[in-house]
């Protein structure tokens, strides 16, 4: 069972810009999770996946391995398309698209996808993710938020009518994306109708911070 790791990294960002070139401490935030990775001990390779060249030195000192990804397939001019959307000159914004480039070409038997603006995450919370993305097709991690939610004006989770206590309240898992999972045999059967939630389809919960 072979296990692999997929850190996308693009340049240019409306919040914060070419955020993965910031030093954060004396590090870019991608070393952080390639980091977590390694000592996760569950990967049998990880990946910096990139359109732009400039991060294959980077991934090099790490000593992790370089995915160079076309702009096509994913990046600023993407023009791959599935049921979900269709890519023609604008900006993709769907994960599908690189992630079927990258998974069409590398071996593997699950692919996680570990985002770097997670530099929090520990390796012992990658492992456990893993192992439990083995009993599934895929998987997201989530945060579980304790307080009384709506969704359009309407409560989810709680009656207006009686106050409960924060902690009797059934929790709302907001997705967070710090790490994604997928079989990748379902992923490909899968991914003209939406390969994200494919399968048998789980989350994981994890700590906010």
């Amino acid at each position: 069972m072979k296990n692999v790791a997929v850190i996308p990294i693009a340049l240019g960002s409306k919040r914060i810009p070419d955020k993965n070139l910031v030093l954060v401490d004396g590090f870019p935030m991608v070393y952080y999770v390639v980091k977590a990775c390694k000592e996760s001990g569950i990967f049998d390779e990880i990946y910096i996946n990139s359109e732009h060249e400039i991060f294959k030195a980077i991934a090099a000192e790490l000593g992790v391995k370089f995915y160079t990804r076309e702009g096509s397939n994913g990046g600023s001019k993407c023009t791959m398309t599935n049921s979900s959307k269709t890519c023609l000159e604008e900006i993709c914004t769907i994960h599908d698209h690189f992630l079927m480039d990258f998974i069409s070409n590398v071996e593997c038997d699950y692919l996680v996808q570990v985002h770097t603006t997670s530099p929090l995450l520990t390796g012992e919370t990658i492992k456990s993710f893993v192992e439990t993305l083995h009993q599934m097709d895929s998987l997201v991690t989530t945060e579980k938020t304790y307080s009384e939610s709506f969704v359009k004006g309407m409560p989810v989770n709680f009656n207006k009518n009686k106050k409960q206590e924060t902690q009797s309240l059934d929790p709302v898992e907001s997705i967070s994306w710090a790490l994604a999972g997928w079989k990748k045999d379902t992923f490909l059967t899968e991914y003209s109708t939406g390969p994200t939630f494919c399968g048998n389809s789980g989350f994981f919960a994890i700590d906010k911070i």
